[in-house]
């Protein structure tokens, strides 16, 4: 027997006397059935109702086949007279917002033909993903209007209505509707009229604010049901992320020593700096990889026809070594053989410029990867690994080394 939804009766009903139906095990601890619920299920983007039933809380509320699952770590301990209470803090926060995504929705369709196809509330900040993308002078000309329809307190008013009663409104009705045994509408009092199974406050002004924080094109983006994703909060979440962004807006503008107004030119300033730094710090290195590079062509030794660069470069973390190496092979076509060392790690890096065809780097590698058992390889141009620096990935980076001169010298 399904359990009778209180929820839909009456959404603001915090606690109920109710009895078991059934408990049985899952993975998460039990899920028991009950005869009336309070609790609503995840579903359609929203979360499921939190509580407790018999002082236990409810870890989640699942439906399936028309059933109310109500996860609780253990059984009740009792079958009847079985207590339940909502964490109405909780729940009252899932009104505003699925009332107020209603509003948003309704009103972006309204004065810019950009239906909702797909709403999100899982996450602290909710998202819908719209038909066709907007203008940000029009999601700023959307949330100005949905915030007026929510001063005005218009009354939301959920009921139930049978297919056959469906007919009359379906003029009216903004989504389609699947055909059920019995319907649940959501109307907002001369804005909007649609199918909907969620919760929702009586009033508009209960939702107190809605506040867009950006949006996104997300055409073509794997997930996504339509052109530009929305994101928004509503009620107390807008204050919350406020008062967040607010102290840390004051720390930085502390932290950089401007008035807090003078943070965005602050900021331009110091990435303008960075920036310059960046590019003179990229010459240098550019040099230093030139001076190392020409170091090791003063070494380089012969091995049959093939020219070979070898060293060790201790304090040389990978991107450095493959730096080295090109700048090596580019001065002077050789076979390239590097070890580095970096926080406990030795990296390893063989190369040979393009037309340059000694042997194959990653086969070079490939005995040593082999003795040590490391992650890496390449191809023919360049192969690389790293191994934590023990005596015994020192012995067989020397092994693996002195084959490949010996590889070269023969080839």
């Amino acid at each position: 027997m399904a359990a009778r939804r209180l929820f839909y009766e009456d959404a603001y009903l915090k606690e109920c006397v109710t009895d078991v139906l059934s408990a049985a095990p899952c993975k998460e601890g039990v899920a028991v059935t009950l005869k009336e619920s309070l609790f609503h299920a995840q579903g359609g983007g929203q979360p499921a109702d939190r509580g407790w039933i018999d002082g236990l809380p409810v870890l989640d509320v699942r439906e399936r086949d028309g059933e109310l699952l109500h996860v609780l770590p253990k059984a009740p301990s009792r079958e009847t007279g079985v207590r339940c209470e909502l964490d109405w803090d909780w729940r009252y926060d899932l009104m505003k917002q699925h009332t107020g995504q209603h509003v948003l929705s309704a009103v972006i369709e309204q004065l810019f033909r950009s239906s909702t196809n797909i709403s999100r509330g899982e996450e602290f900040v909710n998202q819908i993903d719209l038909e066709h993308a907007l203008t940000p002078g029009q999601l700023v000309q959307a949330q100005r209007e949905a915030n007026r329809i929510l001063r005005e307190g218009r009354a939301v008013n959920a009921f139930l209505v049978t297919p056959q009663e469906l007919k009359a409104y379906l003029p009216r009705i903004r989504h389609a509707v699947s055909p059920h045994e019995s319907i649940r509408l959501v109307e907002i009092e001369e804005l909007d009229l649609m199918g909907c199974g969620g919760v929702h406050v009586k009033n508009t002004a209960e939702v107190e604010l809605i506040k867009v924080l950006g949006a996104k094109n997300v055409a073509g983006q794997k997930g996504a049901r339509g052109e530009m994703r929305v994101y928004f909060l509503c009620g107390d979440r807008v204050m919350q992320d406020y008062d967040a962004k607010n102290e840390a807006f004051y720390e930085l503008s502390a932290l950089l020593g401007c008035e807090p107004e003078a943070l965005p030119d602050r900021v331009r300033d110091m990435k303008g700096q960075l920036d310059r730094q960046g590019r003179l710090l990229r010459e240098r290195e550019e040099r230093l990889l030139s001076l190392e590079a020409a170091a090791l062509l003063q070494g380089l030794r012969r091995r049959g026809e093939h020219l070979v660069a070898r060293a060790p470069l201790p304090g040389c973390a990978m991107r450095e070594l493959k730096g080295i190496a090109e700048a090596t092979a580019a001065q002077k076509p050789c076979v390239v053989l590097l070890s580095g060392e970096s926080e406990g790690m030795l990296p390893v890096v063989l190369l040979q410029p393009k037309g340059y065809s000694a042997c194959h780097m990653g086969t070079l590698l490939k005995p040593l990867l082999e003795a040590t058992g490391a992650k890496g390889g390449g191809g023919p141009l360049f192969a690389q690994t790293t191994l934590p620096d023990t005596p015994q990935a020192r012995t067989a980076l020397q092994d693996c080394f002195d084959a490949a001169e010996r590889a070269l010298e023969g080839v």
